[in-house]
């Protein structure tokens, strides 16, 4: 949900899909629609505490090893005080150079 505003990882997951990730695809890291969504979390916060609990999610061996609701929360808000005065950005250049090469 963190991710699914930017229309290259939309552009990315097949129309018919339900899910942003394919069952098969689940805890495998490879894949450029699980890159761009680590790089996406990335941009959005370069001190990396997304792309921790991203990442402790995805290779948790159970829901309960997941990182809780309330680390994601606590996480967010204090991005988005940080954040108060800089605009959101709508897609970084990082994100667009990078796979705008590797599509070349």
């Amino acid at each position: 949900m963190l991710t699914w505003w930017n229309p290259l990882i939309r552009g990315l997951t097949p129309p018919s899909a339900s899910t942003l990730f394919q069952p098969e695809e689940l805890q495998q890291s490879t894949g450029p629609r699980w890159q761009m969504v680590r790089d996406l979390l990335w941009s959005l916060d370069k001190a990396g505490a997304l792309l921790d609990l991203f990442d402790a999610a995805w290779h948790a061996p159970n829901p309960q090893q997941c990182p809780d609701f309330l680390r994601w929360v606590a996480t967010l808000q204090r991005l988005a005080l940080a954040n108060a005065s800089t605009p959101f950005p709508s897609s970084s250049p990082y994100l667009r150079s990078r796979y705008t090469e590797q599509d070349a």
